[in-house]
C-alpha cells in the first residue's frame, strides 16, 4: 500500500503535543475510539493513515529495532521499502513502548512530546502533527532517553516477551461442532474475489456457495443461535455494473446487534480471531472482507485494515462476511482439516 504524499501545513510551532484519542481520556480510556482488534498483536508501533485507527497502516514490530529516521523509506514489518512520509494521523503503541515524532527527516525539525503505553496499548490521534511526521524515534517506556532527538545511544532494547505473533487465547468452545480450532499459521494468500458482471442477474448463483453454508455453520458453532442470511440477486450498490457479492453466494450477513454488550464482545472476538498471527484464520478460511458497526475490514497480506465505512447501511444490526472463491469453493487450507468442510 503506497499511500501518496501529502503536503500538509505546519500548524504552529506551539501546539506540538499530540493527544490522545478522546477528549480529556488517558492512553487506556482512548481504546474505545479505536475499533476492536485495530492493532495487530505482532506490532510495537502501528501508525495509522486516517484517524482512529482507521486507514491503510504500517507497522514497527516487536522485536525488532523502532527508530525509522526517513518516512519516504519506511521500512515495514513485512521488509518492503514505502513512502508514506506526511500520511500518518493516528498510532497504535504496544505496552511497555513510546514513541517520539519529528516533522524532519532524521529526527529534524519539531518534535511531538513523547507517547508512552504503560498499561496496555495507547492510541493516539495525530492532531498536532496530523500529516506532517517525517521521522520516529522508539524506545522502552523504562528508557525514555532513548526517544531523545538525539537518541542519546538508545536503539530499543529486544522485547523479552514471547516472540511475534503469540498463539491467540483459547477460542469459545474449541472445536465446537466438530470444527477444527483455529490455526496459527497458513500457507493461503490472502485475495479478494468480485462479483463477476450483473448482465441482469446471469451470473447470480441462486443460492449460497458451500464455503458461505459452512462459514455460517462454524459462526454458530462458536457463538450460538443466530439469524444468518443475506443471498440476494442483485446488483453491486456502489457499482450497478457488477454483481453484489450477496448474488454470487459468497456473502453472510450474520446478525448482531451493536447495542447489545453479547454481541458486541463477541464480534470483538471474531475480529481478534481473524486478525491473529498475521491474519492466520481469515486466509485459511478465504475470508476477504466484512462491515460491521461503521467499520469496513479488508484481508490483505498478512494483515487486516480497518477503515471507517460511510455506506447507506452503517452495519449496526448485522456483520457483513465475504468469503473469496478459495473460500466459497472450501479449497482453503482451513476447510481441508478434518471435520471442517462437513
Amino acid at each position: 500500500m503506497k499511500l501518496p504524499r501529502l503536503a500538509g501545513a505546519l500548524a504552529g510551532a506551539a501546539a506540538l503535543a499530540v493527544t490522545a484519542l478522546g477528549a480529556g481520556a488517558g492512553p487506556a480510556a482512548a481504546a474505545p475510539y479505536c475499533p476492536a482488534g485495530a492493532k495487530a498483536g505482532f506490532a510495537k508501533v502501528q501508525l495509522f493513515a486516517d484517524g482512529n485507527c482507521g486507514g491503510g497502516s504500517v507497522i514497527v514490530k516487536i522485536g525488532v529495532e523502532g527508530d525509522r529516521p526517513n518516512f519516504r523509506a519506511f521500512t515495514n514489518y513485512d521488509g518492503k521499502v514505502y513512502n508514506v512520509s506526511n500520511t500518518r494521523s493516528s498510532v497504535a503503541i504496544a505496552d511497555g513502548y513510546c514513541i517520539r515524532l519529528f516533522d524532519g527527516l532524521n529526527y529534524g525539525g519539531d518534535q511531538s512530546n513523547v507517547l508512552c503505553a504503560t498499561s496496555g496499548t495507547a492510541y493516539y490521534g495525530l492532531f498536532a502533527f496530523n500529516d506532517r511526521t517525517s521521522s520516529m524515534r522508539v524506545c522502552r517506556a523504562s528508557a525514555q532517553a532513548g526517544c531523545a532527538r538525539g537518541g542519546s545511544g538508545a536503539t530499543p532494547a529486544p522485547n523479552p516477551t514471547p516472540a511475534p505473533n503469540p498463539t491467540p487465547a483459547p477460542s469459545p468452545s474449541p472445536g465446537a461442532g466438530g470444527f477444527p480450532r483455529d490455526v496459527t499459521k497458513a500457507s493461503d494468500a490472502a485475495r479478494y474475489d468480485d462479483a463477476a458482471a450483473w448482465a441482469g442477474g446471469r451470473n447470480c448463483t441462486g443460492g449460497f456457495t458451500p464455503g458461505a453454508k459452512r462459514m455460517q455453520a462454524w459462526l454458530r458453532a462458536n457463538y450460538g443461535k443466530a439469524s444468518i442470511g443475506g443471498y440476494n440477486c442483485r446488483p453491486n450498490t456502489a457499482n450497478p455494473s457488477k454483481t453484489s457479492i450477496h448474488g454470487v453466494g459468497r456473502a453472510n450477513d450474520w446478525f448482531r446487534d451493536a447495542g447489545s454488550p453479547k454481541h458486541r464482545k463477541q464480534v470483538a472476538d471474531f475480529i481478534r480471531r481473524m486478525s491473529a498471527n498475521g491474519a492466520a484464520m481469515a486466509r485459511a478460511m478465504g475470508v476477504q472482507y466484512w462491515i460491521w458497526n461503521k467499520k469496513q475490514y479488508s484481508v490483505r497480506g498478512t494483515s487486516v485494515l480497518v477503515r471507517s465505512y460511510g455506506g447507506p447501511n452503517p452495519h449496526t444490526d448485522h456483520v457483513h462476511l465475504e468469503m473469496n472463491l478459495a473460500g466459497s469453493r472450501l479449497q482453503t487450507s482451513y476447510w481441508k482439516l478434518p471435520g471442517a468442510a462437513g
